[in-house]
């Protein structure tokens, strides 16, 4: 009888595999341009470039009116000291954090008890995937990139704490809670993300291996639980405790360009949920994360419906799911509903891709639980060997990552020709307005990105710090009568017209 031979391979050299593929598939090939927002940030940290050292004023929340993010700020300004004004530096750099997140959420799930096979599946889920483009290949998205791996880096110390009880892990722990605070505003679910993380693994450490069924086991799950462990978790969960409910009151008091919580009324969150309009989210989520955009008009027609369906199954799993998804799933959940609350509650027009790079990681991990539990014999068919069971894995995952390879190479060229029409607006501006001078200012009704964008892109193009005032029509209406210094473009037909 022929037998497949047993599969051999190691997990660090596939895994280094997949980060080379990963790099091959998201570096852009407009990697010398850059793209809408990425202006406005380099506007944001230009006061900074002859002084560095003075950009820790950045950490005052009023120092900008735009989102509180210090590590995205200095992140721009380290790239433009370095980089100047050439955009593949940035792109490089950008990738390289995704491969650092990447090699994180794999450390992670191995540190969560999922076998090297199944959690090499889950990783790749989560390295390539049709919604990333816009977190790896767009600059403007690094916030979102690095809270992932100052939260994926907390997450792995605060798993070496509980495992090995070296106060070193603990404090890298906080420190990559901080970080991740001043990164990104997702930041601040990270407490109660590790507070149930440590619930889980005394919990289960504490379970004798034979479980009861019914309420008594559940009730055995809760007994073990012990709280405080020792005076250094109590320490260390207090300063997080204090830290979110300042952070709160600034996100609440500070001023903010895009969405402003404090200006919100409280009807309107009321209004959002509504059983109806947190249907709708739930739909618009499940379909941004699957593709599957051509069946969004009849789930949308059905939301209520389809959002329970999809709900019940994800309380079905965690019910019935390990440690491992009833810890991804709340990951999932706690995110999905920040930006929920934050995002779609008041701009559903902002929500895209990006916005679910976070949550994705806690769904991959409860995907590699269960995938790492049909490969155990006792929950598999006996007719399946573990060569078979694998087999049938990578023939699924094959298909599915060559899809979003392909979504995610279609949507490039998207970008690219954007890029491209941005490089002929400019090279049509510099022929019109071959210079400027403190005196020039530059107004535009239509133009190729947001007109409000315009000093921010003219101030790149041309590398010099264009005075206000300068923008939208709108803005030059305001300032009144104009001279031989004002120019006022508009766009249409691919063409510049002064």
């Amino acid at each position: 009888m022929n037998r497949l031979r047993k599969l051999s391979y190691s997990p660090r050299w596939v895994l280094v595999g997949l980060l080379l593929l990963t790099m091959w598939v998201y570096f852009p090939p407009y990697h010398g341009s850059f793209v809408g927002d990425d202006y406005v940030q380099l506007d944001y940290i230009a006061p900074y470039v002859e002084r560095p050292f003075s950009a820790l004023a950045l950490l005052n929340p009023f120092t900008l009116p735009w989102y509180y993010r210090p590590i995205q700020n200095w992140w721009f300004l380290f790239n433009r000291l370095v980089f100047g004004l050439n955009p593949f530096g940035y792109y490089a750099f950008l990738l390289g954090l995704h491969l650092l997140a990447v090699a994180l959420v794999y450390r992670v799930a191995r540190q969560l008890q999922i076998r090297p096979f199944a959690a090499l599946i889950a990783t790749t889920l989560f390295a390539i995937h049709g919604h990333h483009l816009d977190v790896v290949a767009w600059i403007s998205s690094m916030a979102i990139v690095s809270g992932v791996v100052f939260t994926l880096a907390a997450v792995s110390a605060f798993l070496s704490w509980l495992h090995h009880h070296n106060r070193k892990h603990l404090g890298l722990a906080l420190l990559f809670y901080f970080l991740s605070l001043i990164t990104h505003e997702e930041g601040f679910l990270l407490p109660p993300l590790l507070v149930w993380l440590h619930m889980l693994h005394t919990a289960r450490r504490t379970q004798p291996k034979r479980r009861k069924k019914g309420k008594m086991a559940e009730k055995r799950f809760w007994q073990g639980w012990q709280w405080p462990v020792s005076g250094e978790e109590t320490a260390v969960f207090l300063i997080m405790a204090i830290s979110v409910i300042g952070y709160l009151v600034i996100q609440f008091t500070r001023p903010n360009l895009t969405i402003s919580v404090g200006d919100t009324p409280a009807n309107q969150y009321l209004t959002y949920l509504s059983p109806y309009r947190f249907s709708l989210y739930v739909v618009e989520f499940f379909v941004r994360y699957t593709l599957t955009f051509n069946w969004l008009d009849f789930l949308l027609r059905y939301s209520i419906a389809w959002s329970y369906l999809l709900l019940l199954a994800g309380a079905i799993w965690f019910w019935y799911g390990g440690r491992t998804v009833k810890f991804g799933l709340t990951w999932l959940a706690l995110h999905a509903a920040f930006i929920y609350w934050a995002l779609w509650s008041q701009k559903p027009e902002l929500f895209a891709g990006r916005h679910l790079y976070n949550a994705s990681v806690g769904l991959v991990w409860a995907l590699g639980w269960v995938i790492d539990a049909w490969l155990k014999r006792p929950f598999s068919p006996p007719a399946l060997s573990p060569n078979r069971q694998r087999a049938i894995l990578l023939l699924v995952l094959i298909p599915l990552l060559w899809t979003h390879i392909r979504i995610t190479r279609n949507t490039q060229l998207g970008w690219l020709a954007d890029t491209q029409e941005d490089a002929r607006v400019e090279a049509q501006m510099k022929a019109i307005l071959p210079s400027v001078n403190d005196k020039t200012h530059i107004f535009a009704n239509r133009f190729v990105m947001k007109p409000t964008f315009l000093p921010a892109v003219a101030r790149v193009w041309y590398n010099y710090p264009l005075p206000n005032p300068a923008g939208a029509i709108e803005t030059l209406k305001k300032h009144g009568r104009a001279d031989r210094n004002y120019y006022v473009f508009d766009y249409d037909g691919e063409t510049l017209y002064n």
